[in-house]
């Protein structure tokens, strides 16, 4: 019984390890994970297997049946492969448990378990992954140990066979572990060496992919209000040169129609970016400021649309192509459920750059006329004439937008839970009445003000700053980084951004703990050399440890002819040859000691049998310890236990008759252990 409960637990660890495994996987929700979940833990206990047990007929006809729902779930609930492969195992795995009667049972279950890795490694990046399947691994090898001796054991002595003792204690969970470790570091070497292949059948894909508002065709007003509240990390962005002045703005969707509540995207003619030697995308625009760096981590998210700081001029990526518009928007043409990351590059004006910009030509009516839209709102004839006083006396457009812009920042109140009062409409309320708002209300307000005036305006949506992970030197960029801002096109200038939001709108208090940057820096480096990793990264590293290796022998060559030029050695070539001769007597001395010791431990294990040896530990336990000088008989006589009798003599005819521990035996002595620890 103690044996099965043993073989329980390990199970029990392998079945966990499945299951959060699979829980990584955001796609199946809670609903689901807790049903699974709560009927796996069920099955786990053995009274609940006994009272419910499949026959094998039913199983099959089960299995069967499950194929089938699969594929059903497939075509008219989920929609995806491997969340109907993930379902379907999810249920052969709570029926399995009702069903472990022989050891290909067992191993059946943890094959059943290994496709639920599987799943769950093509569908989440997760860093927790790696230590569920090191647990896995452990367990499951432990497990199948068992159970590959237990099955040769039965079929060599045709008996039931009850596993020692030894292989649920600490020594053998220690080799199993070592096992494990070196297979893992021969992997991982293998992993970091072998060429990368970028082939699109084995691109990494995920199910999970945050909805986040704001970044398709279309965003109505208050959208972004809970978002703000949402401290889910978006994106992870180092600039390895330097950070931008002030603000980084990332630039997502353009918008430029509203309707009083939404504001939506005219449809633009898309085109491919030009792309430069290396496969580099360009803007094809020559811009005069500082150019800004950005290394990118985008989380999977479900728009097509890509960020980067504005007026970006270059961009280096694992894409299949990069469109962009009139806008300057990016989009990769299709929703990337994964991961991505790239490198770009923008120009960030600078003061001096900004008077040396000169005049820009003007755009064609026809192009800006969906920027002058205003709709069809009773309230309209009071922002027209709100902008008339806001504006008074001034001349050029850029003077207005200016004024525009000063009036918003300084007399309205940043809050993410404005009043409502009997304003008729969010914006009607904002500009009139609550004078409360977020980002979203400050640029429509300033977008429609402008164009009230005849100033083409449009909404930009886009993260702004974000929190600086110290421990890996990057800004961790959130949902709640989420902003808009207003473009205007102003005379000379062309589109210039406008920042009418108070400054209320940028405080933040830190949303991680020193603990969670660790965690946070950890999935950086995950995702940058393990899920990313490259035959271009490969490269790097060999170069690196050639430098290095290069650096030392020049090191230890100067130092060696310093020596020798010092009259302290004779030659450099003398120093080289001592220094080998010595690592090769350590080399052999430590051999040698190994050797001896393996020897020594392999003619103790000759002697003395292993149930002997838990005989002594569970006796010692109680109190009753053999002395130095005691023979096994003497202290057997001293304990008077039947058990430790019958245990004694069979050590005696396998220690001194030479006779061989074989399968009958082995299982007496695992009996006879059994009742000697749960006597009192």
């Amino acid at each position: 019984m103690q044996a099965a409960s043993r073989i329980n637990t390990v199970t029990i660890s392998v079945v966990a390890s499945g299951f959060f495994a699979l829980a990584l996987i955001e796609e199946f929700g809670a609903v689901f994970l807790s049903i699974v979940g709560a009927l796996t833990a069920a099955c786990l206990f053995p009274a609940v297997r006994r009272k419910i047990e499949l026959p094998a007929a039913l199983w099959n006809v089960l299995a069967v049946a499950l194929f089938f729902v699969a594929i059903a779930d497939y075509l008219t609930v989920s929609g995806s492969l491997v969340a109907s492969a993930s379902h379907m195992t999810s249920v052969l795995i709570v029926f399995k448990l009702l069903d472990l009667k022989r050891g290909r049972d067992y191993m059946l279950l943890y094959l059943l378990v290994f496709l639920e890795l599987l799943v769950a490694a093509t569908s989440t990046a997760s860093p927790l992954f790696f230590l569920l399947l090191l647990s896995y691994v452990i367990t499951a090898t432990w497990a199948m140990t068992i159970f590959s001796m237990k099955r040769d054991a039965e079929e060599y002595t045709k008996k039931e066979f009850a596993p020692p003792r030894s292989l649920f204690g600490a020594s053998f969970a220690a080799l199993t572990i070592a096992v494990t470790a070196f297979s893992i570091i021969t992997t991982l070497i293998l992993f970091f060496s072998i060429p990368r292949m970028a082939i699109g059948l084995f691109e990494f894909k995920t199910l999970n992919a945050l909805q986040v508002v704001g970044f398709s065709d279309s965003v109505t007003m208050g959208a972004l209000g809970d978002v703000k509240l949402d401290g889910t990390v978006v994106m992870r962005v180092r600039y390895p040169n330097a950070k931008p002045e002030g603000n980084a703005y990332f630039r997502g969707a353009v918008l430029d129609s509203f309707d009083g509540s939404t504001w939506t995207r005219t449809p633009q003619k898309k085109y491919f970016a030009r792309t430069a030697a290396g496969g580099i995308f360009t803007s094809g625009q020559k811009m005069a400021g500082r150019h800004v760096q950005q290394e990118i981590l985008l989380e999977p998210i479900d728009t097509e649309v890509i960020f980067a700081l504005e007026g970006w001029s270059m961009l280096n990526g694992k894409f299949r192509n990069l469109l962009t518009d009139d806008t300057g928007a990016l989009y990769l043409g299709y929703t990337p459920y994964t991961k991505l990351e790239y490198t770009a590059w923008s120009v960030v004006p600078t003061i001096a750059t900004e008077k040396l910009r000169g005049t820009i030509p003007p755009l064609p009516k026809e192009e800006l006329s969906s920027y002058m839209q205003l709709p069809d709102i009773t309230e309209i004839g009071k922002i027209k004439a709100l902008t008339a006083e806001v504006t008074k006396g001034l001349k050029t457009d850029e003077e207005k937008a200016r004024a525009i812009e000063t009036h918003l920042k300084t007399n309205y109140a940043y809050t993410l839970t404005p009043k409502k009062t009997e304003g008729i409409s969010a914006i009607d309320n904002f500009l009139f009445y609550s004078k409360q708002g977020y980002c979203e209300h400050y640029a429509s307000a300033m977008a429609l003000m402008l164009r009230t005036i005849g100033i083409p305006s449009r909404i930009v949506t886009g993260f702004v700053n974000g929190e600086y992970n110290d421990v890996a030197g990057y800004y961790m960029v959130r949902q709640r980084d989420a902003h808009s801002w207003v473009e205007a096109y102003t005379k000379n200038k062309g589109w210039t951004r406008f920042e009418p939001t108070a400054p209320g709108g940028f405080e933040y208090e830190s949303g991680s703990s020193r603990f969670g940057m660790y965690i946070d820096s950890f999935a950086w480096q995950w995702n940058r050399y393990v899920i990313n990793y490259a035959i271009t990264d490969q490269i790097k590293v060999g170069l690196a440890i050639e430098g290095t290796s290069h650096s030392v022998r020049s090191k230890l060559k100067a130092f060696l002819s310093n020596l020798a030029k010092s009259g302290r050695v004779t030659t450099p070539r003398a120093i080289g040859i001592a220094l080998i001769a010595i690592l090769a007597v350590l080399s052999a001395i430590l051999i040698a000691v190994y050797a001896i010791r393996r020897a020594r431990r392999n003619k103790t294990c000759r002697k003395t049998p292993a149930f002997y040896t838990d005989m002594l530990r569970i006796l010692a336990k109680r109190g009753f310890e053999r002395m130095k000088h005691e023979t096994p008989l003497e202290f057997s006589a001293r304990i008077k236990d039947s058990a430790v009798d019958e245990l004694t003599k069979m050590f005696m005819r396998i220690r001194y008759g030479n006779e061989a521990l074989d399968g009958t035996s082995n299982i007496q002595a695992r009996k006879l252990l059994e009742r000697l620890e749960e006597a009192k």
